[in-house]
Order: structure tokens, then C-alpha cells, then sequence
């Protein structure tokens, strides 16, 4: 445990070239160990010298921990996203049946409110597909992202970044201020705003009640930054 937490120290101090996209996971990450190892289902088999490994059960059963799965926790929702590190939504119901699963007397407004007050967000983040995160945890986790997800779209999408951040500029412009548009409408404004790849340039949520047990259908966007 000291040696990992010597490690968080050095992940956040400042490097002359900034921190690499994995170090910000990974801070997040072990800044999260104190509260979230259940010690009492971890067991311990002692090898040579001073180290120690995790049976395989144990090693299951730690895992099972992390993500809140061998028992329904007291948390607040946000706090719980935060341990689980946060919940794929491609599908909004999902959302709220993973957090039922997690959380001890769960009721399904608890999310939908959460949405709507901003303290859970809903926005494209690993892999390029919907997830809920913490407002607190999304702009280090989207930022140590990024590169990642530009180079997918170079690659798929077969883009040009000129292009792209033609696009993602028109697009940001038209929802400056607090702005939101429906998908429907973002298509009809053509491939001059929005292109395949174009969401990857901007920072965009998904903007309640759209994505929520209510309205399921996550198309309504706007600026991540004036959201949170």
C-alpha cells in the first residue's frame, strides 16, 4: 500500500512535458484505493521473502468489490460512479439498473435527478460510446482520453483534422451559451457541422431528459463546458 501510494504522489506532480493520458487514469484511480479495497474480502497467501499475491478467489472477489458487486453499498450516486470508475449507458435503462445493482435503496428518480442536477454526466467517453460518470471525474477522464479517441477517428472515420475542426468550430459556436440541439437537427445542418468524428472535436453531453428511464433516447447535445 505505501508503495502505491508513493506512486499517486509522483502521478501528481507536475512534469515539464504534463501528464500522460495513463498516469491521469491511473491517479484517479489510486486516489480512489483508500476507500474503495474491501480488506475483509481479500485474503492474502504469503510467498517467499516479504511479498505477498492474491489467490485467484481472492483476486475474483477483490474485483467483485471494486465494482460494488458482492454487496449493494451506502453511497451517494455520484460517489459510487466515482468507486466503479463509471457505468456504460449505450442503453439509458441501463444506467439506472446498474446503479440498483450497486446501491442499497436505490430509487430510479435518484439518477434522473442527478442528471438534471449535474452531478452525474452523460457523455461519449471510452471506446467512443455513452457512459455516466461523475461531473468531478469527467474532464480528467475525457482529457486523458482524447488522443486516443482522435486517432480512432482518423482511422475509421478516414477524416482530415482540418476538416474536423472546421466542423467542430461551426459546431461549438452554434451551441455557445448554453445551446442544445437535437440530433435531428445537428444532421440536417449537413457535414459542414456535423460529420462523422465531429463529437470527438468537441466536448459534448448529453443533456437531460434526454438519455434518462424517461425519455430514453439520448439526442440532445451541449457544450461540456457550460454543462458542468
Amino acid at each position: 500500500m505505501r508503495r502505491l501510494e508513493r506512486l499517486a504522489c509522483l502521478l501528481r506532480e507536475p512534469r515539464e512535458q504534463g501528464l500522460r493520458p495513463g498516469g491521469v487514469l491511473l491517479g484517479i484511480a489510486l486516489d480512489r484505493l483508500g476507500d474503495d479495497v474491501h480488506r475483509r474480502t481479500v485474503t492474502w497467501r504469503p510467498v517467499a521473502g516479504s511479498q505477498r499475491v492474491l489467490t485467484e478467489r481472492a483476486l475474483n472477489r477483490a474485483v467483485l468489490a471494486r465494482q460494488l458487486l458482492l454487496e449493494r453499498a451506502k453511497l451517494p450516486l455520484a460517489r459510487a460512479a466515482e468507486r466503479v470508475g463509471c457505468l456504460q449507458t449505450q442503453y439509458a435503462p441501463s444506467a439506472y439498473i446498474g446503479f440498483w445493482s450497486r446501491l442499497e435503496g436505490f430509487e430510479r428518480e435518484q439518477l434522473t435527478r442527478a442528471l438534471e442536477r449535474r452531478s452525474v454526466v452523460q457523455a461519449m467517453m471510452m471506446r467512443n460510446t455513452i457512459h455516466v460518470a461523475s461531473s468531478r471525474d469527467y474532464w480528467p477522464m475525457i482529457l486523458a482520453i482524447r488522443a486516443e479517441r482522435k486517432a480512432w477517428a482518423r482511422r475509421v472515420q478516414q477524416a482530415e483534422d482540418r476538416e474536423l475542426e472546421r466542423a467542430a468550430a461551426k459546431l461549438r459556436k452554434l451551441l455557445a451559451g448554453g445551446e442544445t440541439l437535437r440530433l435531428r437537427e445537428l444532421q440536417a445542418l449537413g457535414r459542414i457541422v456535423w460529420r462523422p468524428g465531429t463529437a470527438i472535436w468537441v466536448d459534448l453531453v448529453r443533456v437531460p431528459p434526454s438519455g434518462t428511464w424517461e425519455r430514453r433516447r439520448a439526442d440532445l447535445y451541449g457544450l461540456a463546458e457550460d454543462w458542468l
